[in-house]
């Protein structure tokens, strides 16, 4: 069997780090290398590293100065030795068979690519949702199977790592300096356009812990990352003729962007408002207003009611209709992400204790959280 290459790219995760760093130990699948790139942290994350890379040679790790999680993800592909390259957040974790099954179907379906299902959950109430689950399927394409638009977190797919070094027309595939997974969303989205064969294996393995992902609310990461990164998604996904999966990924998640970064506007400081009027209007351009309507959109996602009047006003470069369609946003008061009273809390964690995908959560944490400890205590394997 081939070595799978896990690269943890890590910025002040040193709280949760030692369960990400234990669920690649515990995989089932034993020849694997993991590549810890400490991103410039502040916290104990050194620390965790330099205690985890002296008890096992299976990891090894790199320290620089903060440059962005792209970057450092690309510095874990660089310095990966296996045969296939994952990347999995600091916060994260892998079930004890994923290694094992996803390079199974990769060496049994002969792809360079194979993607796992995935399982968001609550660090507080450890209440889950699939992430966008799918069948098994087996050689197939993202030319055949659009709908993997909404399948872009980077921890749940393996890659051939020649295939990615060696990427598409001589060219490299290489990671966009994003912040947190914007960076590897687009990174995705180049891979999948290359239309290359992929594989998708049914079981749950890679699990997202829905809080600490979202970026801190300041106008320069709200606009010139959040909002530029659609920039980026555009010029691949139409370069590729894969105008259905661009156009979904931007009914889904503009408008809502845009209520997200508006408000923490300041609307005496007309530079950012520009900024995002400037933003929009080349996202928007060339594209057919129809495409935006139920009749193209669905069955796949439905139509955004208030995207539609905002793309057709950027689509026509008319200025003082996209403001008046703004405005609104920018006087409202910022909504925290995620955020939840104590009865919506209290009810989902009474919830995830019926649900077999929440118990099994729980129990694969109860497991990870144990081996930390007794790591800690042994300071062995």
């Amino acid at each position: 069997m081939p070595t799978l290459s896990i690269v943890i790219p890590v910025y002040n995760m040193g709280y949760w780090l030692p369960i990400a760093i234990e669920s690649c130990l515990w995989q089932s699948h034993k020849k694997i290398e993991v590549i810890i790139v400490n991103d410039g942290s502040t916290d104990n994350t050194q620390e965790v590293i330099e205690h985890y890379s002296s008890i096992t040679n299976t990891i090894r790790y790199h320290t620089q100065p903060n440059k962005g999680s792209g970057i450092a993800r690309q510095v874990g592909q660089n310095l990966a030795k296996g045969d296939f390259i994952t990347w999995i957040d600091a916060d994260d974790f892998l079930a004890p068979m994923a290694a094992e099954q996803l390079l199974k179907i990769a060496i049994q379906d002969n792809v360079p690519l194979v993607c796992g299902n995935a399982v968001t959950f609550s660090d507080k109430t450890l209440n889950t949702r699939a992430n966008n689950p799918h069948d098994e399927i087996h050689h197939t394409t993202f030319c055949e199977n659009p709908d993997y638009w909404e399948c872009n977190t980077i921890g749940r797919w393996i890659f051939s790592l020649p295939f990615l070094n060696n990427g598409k027309a001589g060219r490299p595939f290489l990671h966009p300096n994003f912040k947190l997974s914007l960076g590897s969303t687009c990174f995705i989205f180049d891979v999948l356009s290359s239309n290359v064969p992929f594989s998708q294996c049914i079981d749950e393995l890679y699990f997202i812990r829905q809080e600490h992902k979202y970026l801190l609310p300041s106008p320069e990461l709200l606009v010139e990352q959040k909002l530029v990164h659609y920039l980026e998604v555009k010029s691949i996904l139409l370069d590729a003729n894969a105008i259905k999966p661009f156009i979904n990924y931007l009914n889904k998640n503009y408008w809502n962007d845009l209520k997200m970064t508006l408000p923490y506007m300041n609307t005496q400081n007309i530079r950012w408002l520009n900024r995002i009027i400037e933003i929009s209007f080349e996202l928007f351009a060339d594209l057919n207003i129809k495409w935006f309507s139920d009749d193209y959109l669905h069955p796949e996602v439905d139509a955004e009611p208030d995207l539609l009047p905002f793309a057709e006003a950027c689509i026509n470069k008319e200025r003082k209709k996209v403001i008046q369609l703004l405005l609104p946003l920018v006087t409202s008061s910022p909504q925290p992400n995620n955020s939840q009273g104590i009865f919506q809390t209290l009810r989902s964690e009474i919830q995830s204790l019926f649900y077999n995908r929440s118990k099994r959560t729980k129990n694969y944490l109860q497991a990870l959280e144990k081996l930390v400890s007794n790591r800690i205590i042994t300071n062995s394997l």
